[in-house]
């Protein structure tokens, strides 16, 4: 069973009692006319219209919203509508032209849809742009998205490289870490949660750290969404602790289960299954390494990942990474609370939508890039440091909001040069290198939660 671990500080010096006794109920239900709205509680597409202001001036906004409304509108039924490209020989990488209309069917659309029997359109302010609106997606546009991302795969994560819009961003993310497999492959979420529920010992473990994890959030926050949040928060960790007792529960894991909530409009089960699929190794495209290995007892991942990084830091950031070595500086010293919450700890969220954009869409080594790019962005103020307290203060302000504002406006140009550290690092095969071979032998087909979680500990 993993064991909390204390390498991630909370960010809130409350003390906190015993968690209570009260019993956690399933999945939270709330009546319609009880529960806040998400524009209120800024989850779901809100979280991320709020959190992405800074993108509001972007000249490309109308052009990347017909590429979206073109994924979504498109079909592979050749009798419907038959999509052209640019370069008709490559259909991969190139920009799309808008599809012909050949019989009925959903019209291939551009700018604001005008069917909304497959489409709701809601405006967030009377006056809002195109871009602004919130398209609720019809299960046939959900569908549409899906073929087009099967049927050009390169261009979706170019689509999601360049920002994805929030309209589309969840739905996009589900689909590129394949999380509707992860949902017929396992047993539904209530059970693992009923499952987690047994473990006493964990649910202390995790209580100790939801009331610390996003508290100021409106959905997490007391004030206006009572325990709906915390609970939910709270009933995703226990299930997935159950689900993989090899990992169990550690800090860090609660930022990134709490971000997931926000992203899913506060969807507990689709969030457990995007965990799932999140910790999971990815053979890609995108690769995506075990992620779970960085919250196993003895963090064996993480101290991959560190020696990793040294290598590149020194070979691509030769002065910096001299300066930390002759201060004495070890790189587990600042790097674990970036890799353990995938910069939930340290950055706002605006900049970890974009940066998990690229996580997803790049795989686990696009971390490493842009955490090169960012080092060299503030290796002038690391070079004049003269001692480990400078470092640390330089570390301190990337969580000041005056820094964070300017990290936000030149976030696109250092995911740039993050792109290109990746194109010059040393291959990455750090999984593969913790990997044991597995016994491969079919074993005899099981049934219920006995399969489930036999099926589980032999993948962990």
């Amino acid at each position: 069973m993993g064991a909390a671990c204390t390498s991630v500080n909370c960010k809130s010096q409350k003390k906190h009692g015993a968690p209570g006794s009260a019993q956690v109920h399933p999945i939270i239900k709330q009546k319609p006319e009880e529960a806040p709205s998400q524009k209120t509680l800024q989850i779901g597409y809100y979280f991320q219209a709020t959190e992405l202001r800074f993108q509001d001036n972007d000249e490309g906004m109308k052009e990347k919203l017909d590429k979206w409304l073109y994924a979504v509108n498109y079909q592979t039924n050749k009798q419907k509508v038959q999509p052209s490209l640019e370069n008709p020989e490559s259909r991969d990488g190139q920009r799309l032209k808008e599809p012909v209309e050949i019989n009925q069917g959903p019209p291939p659309i551009q700018g604001i849809p005008v069917k909304k029997s497959l489409f709701q359109i809601v405006r967030v302010k009377p006056d809002a742009k195109e871009w602004e609106c919130e398209f609720i997606l019809s299960k046939a546009h959900q569908e549409n998205l899906r073929t087009f991302h099967q049927d050009h795969s390169s261009e979706f994560q170019t689509m999601i490289k360049d920002s994805s819009l929030p309209q589309f961003r969840w739905l996009s993310w589900k689909l590129l870490l394949n999380v509707d497999a992860k949902v017929i492959q396992h047993e539904p979420y209530e059970v693992w949660l009923e499952l987690g529920e047994t473990n006493k010992g964990m649910k202390k473990e995790i209580a100790k750290d939801i009331e610390r994890t996003f508290s100021t959030h409106p959905f997490f926050s007391s004030q206006t969404n009572g325990t709906n949040g915390s609970k939910a928060l709270h009933n995703v960790l226990m299930a997935y602790s159950a689900f993989n007792t090899k990992v169990g529960y550690c800090q860090g894991m609660n930022f990134v289960a709490g971000f997931i909530l926000l992203m899913s409009g506060g969807n507990e089960e689709e969030t457990f299954y995007f965990l799932v699929a999140l910790l999971k190794t990815q053979d890609g495209p995108p690769i995506m390494d075990g992620l779970r290995g960085l919250y196993k007892n003895c963090f064996p991942l993480l101290h991959k990942y560190t020696s990793y990084f040294d290598e590149q830091f020194s070979t691509h950031l030769p002065r910096v990474s001299s300066k930390f070595n002759t201060l004495q500086i070890p790189t587990l010293l600042w790097l674990t609370k970036w890799i353990q919450t995938l910069f939930l700890y340290s950055f706002p969220f605006g900049v970890c939508i974009r940066l998990w954009d690229m996580l997803l869409s790049e795989g686990t080594q696009f971390v490493f890039a842009f955490i090169l790019s960012l080092l060299e962005h503030l290796q002038e103020k690391f070079l004049h440091c003269e001692d480990l307290m400078q470092v640390n203060g330089i570390f301190k302000e990337l969580e000041e909001k005056t820094f964070q504002n300017q990290i936000s406006l030149k976030l696109e140009p250092l995911i740039q040069r993050g792109l290109y550290f990746m194109k010059t690092m040393q291959s990455f095969q750090v999984y593969k290198e913790l990997n044991i071979q597995k016994n491969k032998v079919k074993e005899p087909r099981q049934s219920g939660v006995s399969a489930a979680i036999t099926a589980t500990h032999r993948d962990q």
